[in-house]
């Protein structure tokens, strides 16, 4: 389905495609995040001659300043989300080289069994891999996990046509890359894409969002708890401004007063300062983010109403939520294509993992008319261009099960996870010649996972190994492993910071299969 449109506000028109099944395919197995982007930035290249880099490692502060926080009086873990870098290793296309973090041993010849690769050997001549730095034992936090910058530290050089492509593209990222050789495509724009840029912009580009509030000042702090007074509300959610996906996020259901929005706002700074003790960000500092004194960072907190409180108390109906979201890829001439949708699997409110879907026809006019006014804000706010991810619900009456609106909540400048896990399955489907369904989770062992043989011997259900398996009955494919790893000089990698997470991707012939793995692995 195509269509071309003219929104007022963009200057140009948009043109939007909704991919098919194979074309999704297709883009999967040939190309890849860094090879995507740098096309959509109108570069003409050489398969080959791009360096993905996935440097969102431990909650870079201009973007995300949570890593593994998960909730009050916990500590930021100092591996953090850095098997956040080894993702693009499982999503990789035919082409492109990819710094990383050093993998699981025996992970390649794994993926080129499941048909993640076309041969184990050729993907790890594409690899470029950096260890962690470790001090007495000790797992040191961001800059010291983030790849490119320990790539710099190794003194290594690239030639004058190899073109960057980062995943968090921030201005010490591309400085770091421009001394590597490299020459970076992307703008620094992280700072700019916040979601609360992104709500004050919703309306002038016609994108639906749920009603709320951005926070800069004591004043505004008093309007934002006289509205939600105002309108008997059973719960809010207060947001960090620049956090990325669900960091930074928390429901507040309490008295709606200005002491009290004060209150969960110095909530949200004990979070965010939190962060900042696990590593050196730079040279930035919590104060320099946030400024004592400030109710609120630069860029302002967001307070928004509960999406089923809202429209229950706005109908009068019980109603129902679905929490999705979708991968939108833009070029130079502002032509998007929708590269994949899916649902997202929550447990109180909390993201563990997305299965693909296929929206009904009722829905997909309220979800094009958001992703339109998406591309816009993008392309026209932020000069962005190449993977975007929006996270977006579905509010549908829960006893007639009609569409009352589609809200996007929050855009992110990445490939998502989804993603990469669709990009995983879609080689899987490439090998076995035959479409099925996948769901990315997150599984937590009794036990830290620091081999393969011993992920092989946890995920065997019935004497069947889901590692070593195939489509018909269902395999699991690894695209991450949290526990960070390191080559040692003898050529041997260990485990440095062992944890029992492990991030993959349940490929089988239907969404229903999938589920039932999902749910036997989660009883085992």
């Amino acid at each position: 389905m195509v269509e071309q449109v003219r929104n007022e506000s963009l200057r140009q028109p948009v043109t939007l495609t909704r991919l098919t099944p194979e074309q999704i395919v297709d883009m999967a197995v040939n190309s890849g995040y860094g090879p995507t982007t740098v096309r959509c930035h109108g570069y003409n290249l050489r398969d080959g001659n791009v360096l993905t880099a996935a440097n969102f490692v431990n909650g870079d502060p201009l973007v995300s300043p949570i890593g593994s926080y998960t909730g009050i009086g916990d500590m930021v873990t100092a591996d953090g989300d850095a098997y956040l870098a080894t993702l693009p290793v499982a999503a990789a296309g035919r082409h492109g080289h990819i710094l990383t973090l050093p993998l699981m041993p025996g992970l390649l010849n794994l993926y080129e069994q499941q048909g993640i690769t076309d041969s184990a050997a050729n993907l790890a001549s594409r690899l470029h891999i950096v260890n962690p730095q470790v001090t007495a034992g000790q797992v040191l936090g961001h800059p010291y996990t983030n790849p490119i910058h320990l790539l710099e530290k190794t003194g290594k050089r690239f030639d004058s046509d190899m073109l960057f492509a980062a995943t968090f593209p921030t201005e010490e990222t591309k400085k770091a890359a421009i001394r590597l050789g490299l020459r970076p495509v992307q703008e620094s724009h992280q700072r700019l894409a916040t979601k609360s840029l992104l709500h004050q912009k919703a309306v002038e580009y016609g994108i639906k969002m749920l009603e709320g509030h951005v926070i800069n000042t004591p004043e505004q702090v008093v309007q934002a708890a006289e509205f939600f007074a105002s309108h008997h509300t059973g719960k809010i959610w207060f947001k960090i401004p620049f956090a990325s996906g669900g960091d930074g996020v928390f429901a507040y259901d309490g008295e709606m007063t200005p002491e009290a929005f004060r209150q969960q706002i110095n909530r949200l700074r004990h979070i965010f300062s939190a962060a900042f003790k696990t590593g050196d960000f730079d040279g930035m500092t919590v104060n320099d983010a946030w400024p004592p004194g400030n109710i609120a960072p630069s860029s302002g907190v967001l307070v928004e109403w509960d999406a089923q409180d809202q429209y229950e108390k706005l109908t009068g109906r019980p109603c129902k939520i679905q929490n999705c979201s979708n991968v939108l890829i833009t070029d130079k001439s502002h032509h998007s294509v929708i590269a994949g949708e899916f649902e997202q699997i929550t447990t109180n409110g909390a993201f563990v993992g997305s299965r693909s879907i296929r929206h009904r026809d009722d829905e997909i006019d309220q979800i094009d008319q958001n992703n339109r006014g998406i591309v816009g804000f993008a392309t026209t706010e932020l000069n962005h261009y190449g993977i975007l991810g929006t996270d977006y619900i579905i509010v549908r009456n829960a006893e007639t099960d009609e569409v009352l609106g589609v809200n996007v909540l929050e855009i992110n400048l990445r490939d998502s996870i989804s993603y990469n896990a669709q990009a995983a399955a879609a080689n899987v489907y490439h090998r076995h010649n035959s479409f099925g369904s996948f769901i990315n989770t997150n599984l937590r062992f009794s036990e830290p996972i620091t081999s393969l043989n011993q992920l092989r011997h946890l995920t065997t259900l019935n004497s069947h190994s889901l590692l070593d398996g195939d489509m018909e009955k269902g395999m699991l494919v690894p695209i991450a492993v949290r526990t960070l790893f390191q080559e040692k000089p003898d050529g041997n990698t260990i485990p440095v910071a062992p944890s029992p997470v492990v991030k993959c991707v349940i490929v089988g012939q239907n969404s229903q299969q999938c589920a039932q793995i999902r749910e036997q692995l989660r009883q085992k």
